[in-house]
C-alpha cells in the first residue's frame, strides 16, 4: 500500500477512494470523516495527500461541481452557493472561479423561473405584501438583491 501507512490509516484511505468513487469530496468533508473514525491530525496527513495526489480529491472540481450541481438542480443563487462552500473550507478564489462560470442570462432567467412558480402558491392581501414575500424567497434561496428587484419588477 503505503510505507508510511499503519493500518487505521491504510484502512481509511481504501474508505476514503470508496467515497470519492461515489461523488466528488471537498478535503474539509474528507478530514472530517477520518476524524470522525478516531485518526488523529497527524494520521490524516499521508492518506489526504495521497488522495490529492491520485486525484481523488480536487477542491477546484469539487467547486465546479457543487456549483454546477447547486444552481441546477437546487435553483440556488451565487450567495447560497458561495456560504455553503466557504463552511467546506473552499479558498475564496476557487469559489468565485466556479461562480465566474454560471451564465448570466441563464442565471436570471433561473431566477424569473424560481419567482414564477412561487408565485403561485403565495397568498398575499395586497401587491406589496406579495412582492415582499417573492423577495424574501429569493433572497432565501440565495440570489443577490439587486436582480431580484429586476425580476420583481418585470413580473409584478
Amino acid at each position: 500500500m503505503h510505507p508510511e501507512f499503519n493500518d487505521i490509516q491504510k484502512d481509511a484511505y481504501l474508505r476514503c477512494v470508496t467515497l470519492c468513487n461515489k461523488g466528488e469530496k471537498s478535503a474539509f468533508k474528507i478530514i472530517l470523516k477520518m476524524k470522525r473514525w478516531g485518526l488523529s491530525d497527524k494520521e490524516i496527513e499521508a492518506p489526504l495527500a495521497r488522495l490529492r495526489t491520485e486525484g481523488f480529491i480536487d477542491d477546484v472540481r469539487y467547486t465546479q461541481s457543487f456549483v454546477n450541481d447547486k444552481f441546477t438542480f437546487n435553483k440556488w443563487g451565487r450567495i447560497k452557493i458561495a456560504f455553503m462552500l466557504r463552511q467546506e473550507k473552499i479558498p475564496e478564489a476557487v469559489v468565485n472561479a466556479a461562480l465566474e462560470e454560471i451564465d448570466e442570462a441563464v442565471y436570471f432567467t433561473a431566477l424569473l423561473s424560481l419567482i414564477r412558480e412561487k408565485r403561485k402558491t403565495v397568498r398575499a392581501g395586497n401587491a406589496r405584501e406579495l412582492h415582499d414575500k417573492l423577495y424574501r424567497y429569493a433572497q432565501g434561496r440565495g440570489f443577490e438583491s439587486e436582480l431580484i428587484n429586476v425580476a420583481l419588477k418585470m413580473l409584478l
